[in-house]
């Protein structure tokens, strides 16, 4: 229960603060142009917690997924009340300082809506026709007494429509949809361009706190319930692995990978004694582990992530892998190694620590969808970590660099999505939430460079996924402007907002969907 919580803590703050970000590049270039927010909210669904400064209300919501930042104009509505309405009235020195809807609450006065303009103020300010009351923000209201009045509405005049319900009037100028375009584009492209900065800046420090890779095959430091765990020198350089003469780090860990849970021999420079060590075999896809074993036997030394809903348990002997006998890590690696990118479902036989052969058939990740969150399928370890030196010009430069991988890899699974067929990549291998926290478990033993990897890596998604041309996304808002650019006109807003929530809904469904599969992978 413990992990599961630190894992759900690490869920939370990694999410929760990409998000954050991103609606606080909308929220800020909308106040610096003068749009009037009406809230800024962190996650989705009832709030939990509410708290209003100035004009905007800022607020906690009991769902840590998602967020938004409300802004006026933005849906199209701009009067939340029509001719022929009965409302109520909130005077201040006999202007507008509140529309009251719920007539349980208090108001001042009461009559039924004959005429009003609470968006644009100077629509009859060159009209000699219309009285000069008219001209201006104004509320025209029949009393019940037969008399009809005209009120002057104040700019910060506000909706109350229930209990601690209450929005603020916008007028034109603070509306969205009244500035120009190229304004609208920034507060749209804002969110995503903070993710954009979020993650070289999170990929920067990582490479900053890891350093620059020493060319050398030097171990820095050594896992103290690792393999070498014996060895006691520090900073040391390792000369051959099974009598292969290693030169670079590349060498040797290329002849670890050679090696998976077999005994190898480690030749340290300087040092007499020879080291035989078994290396440690990670099957994340499997999520089984020889770790603490200390023979070549398929003897399981750790079950984790996905491999919890297999059944097997520390000491079982795996037997066969989907059908084939397999007697060492290396055989089981090399049958792993087979599966098809997309491949889910996956059988082993074993043998408990009582002797009783037994089954194990689970749903397992992808490897497509593994390696496109940044976990390895298999690794091959001696618990040891690469020297390095801090190199800030190499940190600045890794930054753009990690940007750049990720988004590539991330194209090229949104690409894939399109060309399934060729590519082997269908909406099911996604990860969604539920996915996105099964992965923290793995991605949290890497350390804290890991984890912040792994939340760049995360924010360059949510970032790109976002400028999709997709209705309802921030992509979509910004190619409705590019149709309002080219045809000179502003697109309908009945159509902008009927297709917005079409798309909208479509969404949803394809959020459930992930979910959906990741529960099955999963459970």
């Amino acid at each position: 229960m413990g992990i599961f919580l630190l894992n759900l803590l690490i869920f939370i703050l990694v999410l929760g603060i990409i998000i954050l970000l991103h609606e606080l590049g909308h929220f800020f270039v909308a106040k610096k142009i003068g749009v009037l927010c009406h809230e800024y909210s962190i996650g989705m669904g009832p709030a939990i917690y509410k708290y209003k400064k100035g004009e905007t209300t800022y607020s906690l919501r009991a769902i840590p997924i998602g967020g938004f930042v409300s802004l006026a104009g933005e849906d199209n509505n701009f009067a939340m009340i029509s001719e022929g309405d009965t409302i109520g009235l909130r005077l201040e020195e006999g202007r507008v300082q509140g529309i009251v809807l719920a007539q349980e609450l208090e108001y001042e006065v009461i009559g039924k809506v004959k005429s009003y303009e609470l968006f644009d103020r100077d629509k009859y300010l060159n009209d000699e026709t219309v009285v000069d009351s008219k001209k201006g923000l104004f509320i025209e209201l029949e009393l019940e007494n037969g008399e009809i009045n005209v009120y002057e509405v104040l700019d910060n005049a506000m909706y109350y429509y229930g209990v601690k319900k209450e929005q603020q009037i916008a007028p034109k100028e603070r509306s969205l949809n009244s500035k120009p375009k190229w304004q609208r584009f920034l507060v749209m492209f804002a969110g995503p361009l903070m993710n954009f900065v979020l993650a070289i800046l999170l990929f920067i420090v990582a490479y900053a706190i890891a350093g620059k890779p020493v060319s050398e095959a030097r171990v820095a430091k050594v896992d103290p319930n690792g393999p070498l765990a014996a060895v006691t020198e520090k900073n040391f350089i390792v000369e051959a692995v099974n009598g292969e003469d290693v030169n670079t780090w590349d060498e040797f860990i290329v002849e670890v990978q050679n090696h998976p849970g077999e005994a190898v021999t480690i030749k340290i420079q300087d040092r007499a004694e020879i080291e035989t060590i078994n290396t440690r075999v990670d099957l994340n896809i499997l999520g089984i582990s020889n770790l603490g074993v200390e023979t070549e036997q398929l003897i399981v030394g750790r079950v984790y992530g996905i491999g919890a809903k297999s059944g097997m348990v520390e000491g079982d002997q795996i037997l066969s892998f989907n059908g084939v006998s397999v007697a060492t890590w290396k055989e089981l690696v090399a049958e792993v190694n087979k599966l098809e990118p997309t491949d889910r479902d996956i059988k082993i036989t074993y043998l408990n620590k009582d002797g009783v052969g037994k089954e194990a058939e689970y749903k397992i990740m992808p490897a497509k969808t593994l390696i496109g969150q940044g976990v390895p399928t298999v690794q091959v370890l001696v618990g040891v970590e690469r020297a390095t030196k801090f190199n800030f010009g190499y940190a600045l430069e890794m930054g753009f660099v990690g940007f750049g991988n990720n988004a590539v890899k991330i194209f090229r699974v949104l690409g894939g999505l399109f060309t399934p067929r060729t590519s082997g990549i269908a909406v099911t291998d996604l990860a969604g939430p539920i996915g996105i926290f099964n992965l923290i478990g793995q991605v949290r033993q890497g350390g804290f460079v890991a984890i912040l990897m792994f939340m760049g890596f995360l924010s360059v998604n949510i970032g790109l996924v976002n400028l999709l041309p997709i209705p309802a996304l921030d992509g979509g808002r910004i190619l409705f402007l590019g149709i309002e650019a080219v045809t000179k006109k502003p697109i309908n807003p009945k159509v902008e907002t009927w297709v917005n929530n079409i798309a909208f809904g479509l969404l949803m469904i394809l959020f459930v969907v992930v979910m959906v599969f990741d529960i099955i992978r999963i459970f």
